[in-house]
């Protein structure tokens, strides 16, 4: 199983393998794996707001709603933001429409350039990692970064991921990016990540609460997928 790991949005897609894990820390990832935890149906990923806005409008569903936000901050005529702690209650939402500065663009760039596309955050790290020892194929770890900039957050994700992958499997070939990522892991607290760049961002427009439930490692035991536009949950094995 040979692992690779791009760190940046702008990271050369040419070089993806045919299974793809998408990681945007803060928030992208966690805010889908926290809806799709909590009662959404499926979460639909938007190169921004104005596609989503003609989807909800093609839709007609009453239970349709679009989550935007653009460096931070909520779309001002989105339902709601980029928030994974919103959805820890069930909002009836069937269809979530998500449109993010980092981590929709990657997951938009990925559709129909590889197979299999799976979503992880420190919510679900350890699910993601027991999916991919059973599917036993080469990956790429895919960080969406931040505005195409390193996030460390979205790194100490990938190691965390390679790390429970090393426990459960020993043929393993890493890129030199995916022991890159590792170090990172190995040598980083989840605490520490509470001070990056994005999450002291995010606490300078009021939305640390979200950083903090971010880091609740393996809340969640669910396996997003991105399949034919939509991502859903599917089987860990």
């Amino acid at each position: 199983m040979k692992i690779t790991t791009l760190n940046y949005v702008n990271d050369d897609a040419e070089t993806l393998e045919s299974c793809v894990v998408v990681i945007d820390q803060f928030r992208a990832t966690s805010t889908i794996v926290s809806a799709l935890a909590n009662g959404v149906t499926e979460v639909v990923s938007c190169e921004n707001f104005e596609a989503a806005e003609k989807i909800k409008l093609n839709l007609k569903n009453r239970n349709c709603y679009i989550a935007a936000e653009y460096q931070g901050k909520k779309h001002p005529n989105a339902d709601f933001s980029n928030s994974p702690s919103y959805f820890i209650n069930d909002h009836k939402i069937t269809r979530l429409l998500l449109s993010t500065t980092n981590g929709t663009r990657v997951l938009n760039r990925c559709s129909g350039k590889v197979d299999t596309i799976y979503i992880a955050s420190i919510l679900n790290l350890s699910a993601v990692a027991e999916k991919l020892v059973a599917m036993s194929s080469n990956f790429t770890l895919y960080c969406s970064g931040n505005s195409g900039k390193f996030s460390i957050e979205d790194a100490y994700c990938a190691g965390g991921i390679i790390l429970n992958l090393m426990k459960l499997e020993t043929d393993i070939e890493l890129s030199q990016s995916s022991k890159n990522v590792l170090d990172i892991f190995m040598n980083n607290t989840i605490d520490s990540l509470k001070h990056s760049p994005s999450a002291v961002k995010l606490r300078s427009i009021g939305a640390y609460k979200d950083v903090e439930f971010s880091l609740n490692l393996d809340s969640y035991s669910i396996v997003p997928e991105l399949i034919r536009g939509g991502v859903i949950q599917v089987p860990i094995k």
